[in-house]
């Protein structure tokens, strides 16, 4: 009767011991862990987003990343509307400045109707109100979304977008083929948001429950932090 009483008090004992670990994850290791999160969704398919709707698939980049930034923490992805194998390099006759030669250079091209995407977030977790699950409003596709909302707009957003800025014909063996060329970025900074959306490999069903602990984790430690004796 004894052991089984010890045996039963070890095993309540190394539980409680694990959850409390779990629960003791400085503020480093949570970001971390969110940082390995959300470069699960590298070279997966989303068919929406909240920004363009339902009418392209996206492909993410290996780029993707979340990161301690002094005091605050920054969110950055990338999507294109085409794969990573979207662009090639390729020998093609070019005119001269003279107008009257032509010559063969090595470019990078890309199919004209070609983007990529980079959206970055800066907040303090500290603000979090709540986090949602947008994987549940019926879409489909590999990558879902976490929506962020934060107590006041405290957040901010920077959106950075490259497209095909130059056509050309060749006039080599592909005397009919239409290419596009040289990548233009633009820049669109939104100011202060209050909310912020995390992409997420939403075909794992626990995925969402996992981030939105860490998120929720990682608040109350900032919390903690800025006012060490609140609630």
């Amino acid at each position: 009767m004894k052991k089984t009483v010890l045996i039963t008090l070890m095993v309540i004992y190394y539980s409680n011991s694990f959850s409390q670990e779990k629960a003791t994850l400085t503020k480093g290791e949570t970001i971390n862990y969110l940082n390995k999160k959300i470069k699960e969704t590298d070279g997966q398919e989303a068919t929406w987003n909240p920004w363009e709707g339902d009418d392209r698939q996206y492909f993410w980049s290996a780029d993707n990343t979340i990161y301690l930034d002094n005091d605050n923490v920054t969110v950055e992805y990338q999507y294109s509307n085409y794969g990573k194998n979207a662009s090639r390099m390729k020998e093609e006759l070019r005119q001269r400045a003279n107008g009257n030669t032509y010559t063969y250079q090595t470019v990078r091209i890309y199919p004209c109707d070609y983007y990529e995407k980079r959206i970055l977030y800066k907040l303090n977790p500290a603000h979090i109100v709540s986090v949602q699950n947008l994987a549940s409003s019926g879409k489909s596709g590999a990558i879902g979304y976490v929506e962020i909302a934060l107590v006041n707009a405290v957040s901010t957003q920077k959106n950075k977008k490259w497209t095909t800025e130059s056509y050309f014909r060749d006039y080599g063996i592909e005397s009919n083929e239409a290419h596009c060329y040289s990548l233009n970025s633009t820049i669109k900074d939104y100011g202060s948001i209050k909310r912020i959306y995390f992409p997420f490999l939403s075909s794992d069903p626990s995925n969402f429950e996992k981030i939105k602990k860490a998120l929720n984790h990682l608040a109350q430690l900032y919390k903690a932090e800025d006012d060490p004796f609140g609630n």
